[in-house]
C-alpha cells in the first residue's frame, strides 16, 4: 500500500494486512485489506487493482487530526466520493479543495503529491477510483470530451472542482461495494461498474 498516514504529531500509523476481527463495515471483495488501530485512531483501507483501474475504499475514525499522503501514483482520471464526513485535499498538480459528504471530485493529472486532512471525531467514508489512460481511451466514443484531457499537459478538473454526488452514481458505487458475485464473476461485473460509473 503506497499511502502514508500520520498524526498531528507528526508519527506515522502502522498497518497490518487483512480486516479487523470486529469489522462490520461494506467490504470490497477480492481486494487487499490493511488496517490499523491505536488509542486515537482506526482506519481500514481496502484496495481492488485491475487492469486498466484501482478502487480504494476507505473507513475510519480519528481522534486526532490525520493527514494522508500518496494517493496519487500514475497519471490518469482520479475520482473521489465522499460517503461520510468530509475531508480537505490538496494536489500539488492542481490545487487544495474541500470534499463535504455526498461530494465528489474528479480530476484528470499525472503523479504526484497529494495531502488529505480529516475531520476528527467523526467516522468517515471515501471511495477513491483510478482510470488508467488506456481505459479512457475506450471510453472516448461515448465522452469526447475525454481526448482533450488525454491529449493535454495541464492537470484539470473534469467540471467543477467538486460536485454533488447523483443518485445514479450512488447506485452504482453502492452496487461496487455491495458485489454480491464469486470470483469467477466478480471481476468482470467491476470491469462492468468502474466503466458505468
Amino acid at each position: 500500500m503506497a499511502i502514508e498516514l500520520t498524526i498531528s504529531n507528526g508519527m506515522p500509523l502502522e498497518f497490518h494486512p487483512g480486516l479487523p476481527p470486529d469489522y462490520s463495515g461494506p467490504i470490497l471483495r477480492g481486494a487487499v485489506a490493511f488496517s490499523s488501530r491505536t488509542n486515537l485512531t482506526e482506519v481500514v483501507i481496502q484496495e481492488l487493482t485491475a487492469e486498466g483501474y484501482w478502487i480504494r475504499f476507505s473507513i475510519g475514525r480519528f481522534l486526532k487530526k490525520v493527514n494522508a499522503n500518496g494517493w496519487l501514483q500514475g497519471k490518469g482520471l482520479y475520482s473521489s466520493f465522499m460517503l461520510k464526513n468530509g475531508a480537505h485535499k490538496e494536489i500539488d498538480t492542481i490545487g487544495k479543495f474541500h470534499l463535504r459528504q455526498d461530494q465528489y471530485t474528479c480530476f484528470f493529472t499525472k503523479s504526484g503529491n497529494c495531502s488529505a486532512t480529516f475531520e476528527k471525531n467523526n467516522e468517515f467514508r471515501l471511495l477513491d477510483l483510478f482510470y488508467s489512460p488506456k481505459l479512457l481511451e475506450e471510453l472516448i466514443p461515448f465522452f469526447p470530451e475525454l481526448r482533450a484531457f488525454l491529449n493535454s499537459s495541464t492537470p484539470m478538473f473534469l467540471a467543477s472542482k467538486t460536485g454533488w454526488t447523483l443518485p445514479t452514481m450512488k447506485e452504482i458505487y453502492n452496487q461496487i461495494l455491495n458485489c454480491p458475485y464469486d470470483e469467477a464473476t466478480r471481476q468482470f461485473y467491476f470491469d462492468l461498474k468502474v466503466r458505468e460509473l
